[in-house]
């Protein structure tokens, strides 16, 4: 008892000169950061510094020793309330700048949080209520041994993206939590920031649902020690329950189109984790010693199953299988290219280990992805990449650096001896599975396990929900549900009177699925295009003319991939909006915005033209690049042209008569030689979201602003005619996650306007 006594005499000290502590770092010296402050966000700021005050500090440390004390070795979710609080952050440039924020404990398990010597440490979630560090709002905290070897974390998070995988952006900082300082990891939560970072157009974010499995973990009691193999029975009985939720249900809910291509990301992930459920049973392996099938991530895409297996090799040779079980699991369902992304978390990386086992499923020709995956590493940059890790706080030579990636090829090399000793036979077991039987099985674990469930399916035509009878095949009676419920449905947290509610199916094949066609001449260098059935297209090579046709307001065509020389493209709406209004702006099965979009193309000299769009944007260029000849516009219910995360130079430009913008520019670099917008219902230019423009005579007439320059972009504008606008120029912030836009114009003339110029405190306009 007396030790006890001691503890908690020290822990509540403890708090009192901490409360008084935390007034000092908190003065009035200090000042937010809501002046204009550009800088270009191409990659991280180094931290050096977080300090971290609690509003309720007491509060706090009661909650935090509820946390220590309860004999459960989970934290509990009730423990997980968010407290407000400010954080002082310090860059390794001296700049300081103090954020409000919402502040609760990060972690499923205790070792997220310890007591020591009157404090206590502990990992954190964190959401910034105002201004972002590095473009990011979200992120945790991690106490550096929660995450396997620190330094691993922060150097294959950087080493996935290099190879173009999603993961979250990592550093070592120092944090200081009470009244101590300690290392701790900072990395990004996996959110819309993440996909924009890494040139992905935000979509739906999915993960493996462990409710059940953390449920039934929690129960079982620690005392002395903790029950390692009871918390290991009771997971695997959760897992086998396990199937997909959607993470960012805000997303979902904002259309129905969002919603439907929600519903389908979930029917094709639930596919994946029920073969997961029934053949690690089948073949008598460890629900932590399978993997989720990467024929079915990629749906049986033979060019996005290789990748996949790629990023297995990269996670497996670094001893990062913990962030491959299938409750770790998390995926950006990727509606462009048909395949779910990974996105990676939660690894406990250690490369100096060697790997122990091979993991189950593989295919046949697994070998030829371990030797792709050797010559990726063989041929990284290493001068660009010590760069980068330098930048995330992690001081490495190039030494050591070679050391690492040594190991790495070592490790792939006792990975692929693995798989040769594997019989033939043996792979096809693991990749056997039939799909009648796959339900029947997941229906049996929910009835062994006694779970009170209520099954649901959507039907997207209707959008409506309709509930199940104990088998799929009798869903006919309609339910309500509000929008909260429906979010709740799609993240797998829905309960009404203690039943769960489970998402299961919809009628998710599309009517107006995407035709998909291989042109590949001195035009069009493997080029894939797509279209709904709801165009028709001429292709006429002898005079270099591809003329699209909308046979209907639906009617969407897409090019994906490859080059495109030296060809006029016309898009030809169905009707002229002005004669009959519409808004139909969205694809209900692929998230396009364009009416015409052109993904991971690269252009030489092509002309695209554009008449009568209904859609969000009459023209999407999306991840391209490469010199565009003249691009045109008449007649669009919203934007124009929209260019996201490409690197493009444009000869020539002509829009008018754009209810929105007439051209809008996003994460990338682009280059105008000259352009005229006319009649653009919004902005004529508009440059946003960490892009950099370079525009050259232009002209702007009969527009709501000019020329915008917005969230951490910079816009130079030499010789340019603005007139009849209520803002020749503007600059500001619109979005949390960046800052302020700069724009400087030389040469410029602005007649008729009501202002010249709009300018906010984040952001800056230069005239000359």
């Amino acid at each position: 008892m007396s030790v006890i006594y001691k503890i908690f005499y020290n822990f509540f000290l403890s708090v009192i000169i901490l409360i008084s502590f935390q007034k000092i770092i908190y003065s009035s010296e200090y000042k937010s950061c809501d002046q204009y402050n550009f800088k270009e966000n191409i990659d991280f700021m180094p931290i050096k510094e977080i300090q971290i005050k609690i509003n309720k500090y007491k509060k706090w440390q009661i909650n935090n020793m509820r946390i220590l004390t309860n004999t459960s070795y989970l934290i509990k979710e009730k423990n997980k309330k968010k407290f407000s609080g400010k954080l002082l952050v310090k860059y390794i440039d001296n700049s300081e700048c103090i954020f409000k924020a919402k502040i609760r404990t990060q972690g499923d398990l205790k070792d997220h949080i310890y007591y020591d010597n009157g404090k206590i440490f502990q990992s954190l979630d964190i959401q910034l209520l105002d201004g972002n560090i590095n473009n990011i709002t979200r992120f945790k905290l991690f106490l550096e041994n929660t995450r396997g070897n620190k330094f691993d974390e922060v150097f294959m998070t950087e080493l996935l993206r290099e190879f173009d995988y999603l993961a979250p952006r990592t550093q070592l900082v120092k944090v200081m939590i009470n009244d101590a300082i300690t290392e701790m990891i900072f990395q990004e939560k996996i959110s819309k920031e993440l996909l924009e970072y890494n040139n992905r157009r935000e979509g739906p974010i999915l993960e493996g649902d462990e409710k059940f499995m953390m449920q039934f973990a929690s129960e079982v009691e620690n005392i002395g020690y903790i029950n390692w193999s009871e918390i290991f029975r009771v997971s695997e009985l959760g897992t086998r329950i396990q199937l997909s939720k959607l993470n960012n249900s805000n997303w979902a809910m904002r259309n129905d189109n969002f919603k439907n291509i929600a519903y389908q990301a979930l029917d094709k992930l639930n596919l994946t984790y029920l073969i997961y459920l029934n053949n690690y049973k089948n073949n008598n392996v460890s629900f932590l010693d399978y993997n989720l099938n990467n024929i079915t991530l990629s749906q049986n895409d033979k060019v996005f199953e290789k990748k996949l297996n790629i990023y297995n090799n990269l996670i497996l040779s670094a001893n990062g299988h913990h962030g491959l079980y299938a409750h770790n699991r998390k995926f950006y369902w990727n509606s462009f290219e048909n395949y779910f992304e990974p996105i990676y978390y939660d690894g406990e990386f250690d490369i100096a280990k060697n790997p122990s086992k091979p993991i189950f499923p593989i295919g046949k020709d697994y070998q030829v992805s371990i030797n792709e995956t050797k010559n990726l590493v063989f041929n990284l940059n290493k001068k660009n990449f010590l760069k980068k890790l330098k930048s995330k706080n992690f001081e490495i030579n190039e030494n050591l650096l070679d050391t690492k990636l040594q190991k790495i090829i070592d490790n792939l090399n006792l990975i692929e001896n693995f798989y040769l000793e594997i019989d033939n036979k043996d792979l096809d077991l693991h990749n056997n599975y039939k799909y009648e039987n796959l339900f029947e099985g997941y229906l049996a674990n929910l009835e062994e396990l006694n779970i009170d469930y209520q099954f649901i399916k959507f039907d997207n035509d209707n959008k409506s929900y309709f509930t199940c009878e104990k088998k799929l095949e009798n869903c006919i009676k309609k339910i309500n549900f509000n929008e909260q419920d429906e979010q709740k449905l799609l993240e797998g947290d829905l309960v009404i009177n203690n039943k769960y509610f489970k998402y299961i199916a919809s009628n998710q094949e599309s009517k107006k699925g995407y035709k998909k066609i291989l042109i590949n001449d001195n035009l069009f260098n493997n080029v894939f295009f797509y279209h709904n059935g709801l165009i028709d297209y001429e292709y006429d090579k002898y005079n270099k003319l591809f003329i699209i046709n909308q046979k209907d307001i639906h009617g969407r065509a897409f090019f994906s991939g490859g080059n495109i020389n030296e060809i006029k493209i016309r898009f030809e709406g169905k009707v002229n909006f002005f004669e009959k209004k519409l808004s139909n702006q969205y694809d209900e099965n692929i998230n396009l915005t364009g009416c015409m979009t052109f993904y991971k193309t690269n252009f030489e000299n092509t002309e695209i033209l554009v008449n009568n769009s209904v859609c969000e944007d009459g023209v999407n260029i999306i991840s391209s690049s490469g010199n565009l000849e003249n691009i045109k516009s008449k007649n669009s219910l919203f934007d124009g042209y929209d260019f996201d995360f490409s690197n493009i130079s444009i000869k020539k430009v002509e829009i008018a008569d754009s209810l929105n913008d007439c051209i809008d520019f996003s994460g990338g670099r682009y280059n105008v030689l000259s352009g005229s917008f006319l009649n653009c219902g919004d902005k004529g230019v508009s440059v946003g979201e960490n892009s950099k423009v370079n525009l050259r005579n232009i002209v702007v007439e009969n527009s709501n602003i000019g020329i915008a320059s917005k969230d951490s972009s910079k816009a130079e504008v030499n010789q340019s005619k603005v007139s009849n606008v209520d803002y020749c120029f503007a600059a500001y912030k619109k979005k949390q996650e960046y800052n302020g836009g700069y724009l400087k114009s030389k040469d410029s003339s602005c007649l008729e306007f009501k202002n010249k110029i709009f300018e906010d405190k984040f952001s800056k306009i230069e005239i000359q």
